[in-house]
């Protein structure tokens, strides 16, 4: 993958790997990025959609069930699983079209409490008292 990702580099001046990061210089970069693109097969892409939303991030997903069960059915950044073609509409969309980027900058920005750390120690510390009653 490194070798391919360095290959796409080199012919692609819009592309930069950046390799394994450790996770506090990950979410720099991610803080510092206008889009997040999370291309997942399967549910395991939920923390990185939290970060994005924690960050105030937009994102566009492939439409899977854990990434609409946190952004929503509606959400108008999905594009099918595997559908690169669209992705890449979505991408150009999104860099050219800034009353769409907006509308993805806003739904987002409305879930941001749902990743509050405030919001989620309370939600394990009513746990705990449920499961200790």
């Amino acid at each position: 993958m490194e070798r391919q990702a360095r290959a796409e580099m080199k012919a692609n001046p819009r592309y930069r790997w950046l390799g394994e990061l450790p996770r506090g210089q990950a979410l720099r970069v991610l803080a510092r990025s206008r889009l997040h693109v999370l291309s997942s097969q399967m549910e395991g892409g939920a923390n990185a959609l939290c970060e994005a939303i924690a960050c105030s991030v937009p994102t566009l997903a492939s439409r899977i069930p854990g990434s609409v069960g946190i952004l929503g059915p509606k959400y108008p950044g999905y594009f099918s699983m595997g559908d690169t073609k669209a992705l890449a509409r979505l991408l150009r969309r999104a860099e050219t079209d800034e009353e769409f980027l907006g509308r993805l900058q806003a739904w987002c920005g409305r879930l941001r409490p749902l990743v509050e750390p405030a919001r989620e120690r309370e939600a394990w510390r009513r746990l705990l008292v449920e499961l200790m009653s």
